[in-house]
Order: C-alpha cells, then sequence, then structure tokens
C-alpha cells in the first residue's frame, strides 16, 4: 500500500506499508530451522514499510526518509550452536539537502543512519553507523 500526499507546492510526502505473508512449500535443506517447510522465506519481512518527505523551496531542497524493516526469519548457514534462525527488526532514517546554486553548480549533503542504531542487513554486514557525506556537483 502506498499513499501520497502533496498539501501544497513544494511539498510532498509518501508513505508505504508492505504485509508479506510468505512460507516455504518445499525445502531442499529441511534439517536448517531458516529454510524448513511452514516457515517464511528467508530474509523476507513480514512488515514492512517507509515514509519519505520532499520539500523544495526556491533553490533549496530537503528529503527526510525513514525505513522499518521488521524482524525476518534468517540464517548464519554456517552451523553456529545455537543455530540463527532470525534478524530483528530495525529502524533507519536518513535526511538529505541540496542547494542549487549559479551556472549549474549545486551543494548537497546527507546523513546517514540519523538515529545512529546499530542493524544488520544481512547477517555478518553491519551497516554503518552515523555517516555525513557533503559535495558540490557541476551540470553542464
Amino acid at each position: 500500500m502506498v499513499i501520497e500526499v502533496a498539501p501544497r507546492p513544494g511539498f510532498r510526502a509518501v508513505g508505504s506499508y508492505t504485509f508479506l505473508d510468505s512460507q516455504i512449500t518445499r525445502s531442499g535443506s529441511p534439517f536448517d530451522p531458516a529454510l524448513r517447510e511452514g516457515q517464511s522465506l528467508l530474509r523476507r519481512p513480514r512488515h514492512s514499510g517507509s515514509l519519505r518527505v520532499f520539500w523544495d523551496w526556491r533553490r533549496f531542497s530537503v528529503t527526510s526518509s525513514a525505513v522499518v524493516i521488521g524482524r525476518r526469519v534468517d540464517s548464519d548457514f554456517i552451523g553456529l550452536l545455537p543455530p540463527l534462525t532470525s534478524s530483528p527488526s530495525y529502524t533507519k532514517w536518513d535526511l538529505g539537502w541540496n542547494y542549487r546554486s549559479f551556472h549549474g553548480l549545486s551543494y548537497f549533503g546527507i546523513v546517514e543512519n540519523l538515529l545512529n542504531k546499530s542493524y544488520m542487513e544481512a547477517p555478518g554486514f553491519p551497516a554503518l553507523k552515523l555517516t555525513f557525506r557533503a559535495g558540490v556537483r557541476i551540470d553542464f
């Protein structure tokens, strides 16, 4: 489900929600707890959603986005004891800006993981903590 609103010029918000009721119907690895029949599909959260807000004012724009990923079935595939069978839910919030100067020159910046949360999109691959990037773009 996606809902988009634009209550005034230069301001827009888009929200989305996904409910996924997946199930393994036949397994090639019936002894792996994360891959047994009846289990939800690997790395597919049952609940997920996002909210993105866009604001444009003259030469300046701001974008804010939040993503929420629910708990999901997962596996480390190396046989840890006890075996990893799920990954916890997480929320990620990013904030970006852009200033369009003259003659095709733009300045931009983005702060990722604004809440400085620790999470892994896949086991063994931790996401970066609070990250800031900025730069200049020249269009010609």
